[in-house]
């Protein structure tokens, strides 16, 4: 994401709850602000305590262990998640390098990526560069990467070229999809599915007023919920935030 984002993440939780956006740019949510307590923080870091023990202190990181699932358990799923790396730096082959390791420790069956896949422009030219060649070790041992488009990825032919690349793992080379995950539990549900939502295609309806086609959005995302209950967890991803806290974009430009 860049500056030109700022208050998409209004723009996504206007489409998802069908509220007008007119006026979301300008609105200060001072009581979302407000929610934002220690609970809260703990939550968004807890799966991440392993490596941030030093910064949060003791009483998280013995939380996180509590939590953390065990080799054996029933229902069972580890999955790897990571997104705005699409740089071709070294430091993207370095993460590359530590998740291929870190699976050999703790299997882990997929990754997400969550967008931005391709810098600056999702230029085809950089796909094997910036991506498929830096996960290629991942690739070629069967884990698969799922992705979703980010705003960078939609510069080039609306990211219609990266859907129907193979490596990126756009299930039925569509922008929005979804895929099952885990086991078959004792009551007869999945553990979880994973719904893949193209969050420039809601901005864009948002701000170009165009109702028709929010309400095609809407409508298949509608049926996929209709049919939530065949799963223990429903988990929606896509690259624009819902919300966020800070009160400052980057470089101290007012949102």
């Amino acid at each position: 994401m860049g500056l030109k984002d700022r208050g998409s993440e209004c723009r996504m939780r206007a489409a998802l709850s069908g509220v007008p956006s007119r006026n979301l740019g300008a609105e200060k949510d001072v009581r979302k602000r407000e929610t934002m307590d220690l609970d809260r923080r703990m939550f968004l870091e807890l799966p991440l305590l392993g490596g941030l023990s030093t910064l949060v202190g003791p009483p998280l990181e013995v939380a996180a262990r509590a939590h953390r699932p065990q080799p054996g358990r029933s229902g069972l799923l580890r999955f790897g998640v990571m997104g705005d790396g699409g740089s071709g730096a070294q430091a993207q082959a370095d993460i590359a390098a530590q998740m291929q390791a870190w699976r050999k420790q703790a299997p882990w069956e997929f990754a997400l990526s969550l967008g931005d896949n391709v810098y600056e422009n999702g230029e085809t030219e950089h796909f094997d560069s910036r991506f498929l060649g830096v996960y290629r070790d991942l690739l070629s041992d069967g884990v698969p990467i799922h992705s979703t488009l980010g705003n960078h990825d939609v510069r080039n032919r609306d990211g219609r070229e990266m859907v129907a690349t193979e490596g990126f793992g756009f299930i039925g080379k569509r922008d929005e999809y979804e895929m099952e995950a885990g086991p078959l539990l004792p009551d007869g549900k999945r553990l979880a599915r994973f719904v893949c939502l193209n969050s420039n295609a809601w901005i864009d309806a948002v701000d170009q007023g165009d109702t028709g086609r929010l309400e095609r959005l809407h409508g298949d995302l509608r049926e996929r919920l209709g049919r939530a209950d065949k799963y223990r967890w429903n988990i929606a991803f896509f690259h624009h935030p819902i919300h966020s806290y800070v009160k400052k974009f980057f470089f101290g430009v007012d949102k």
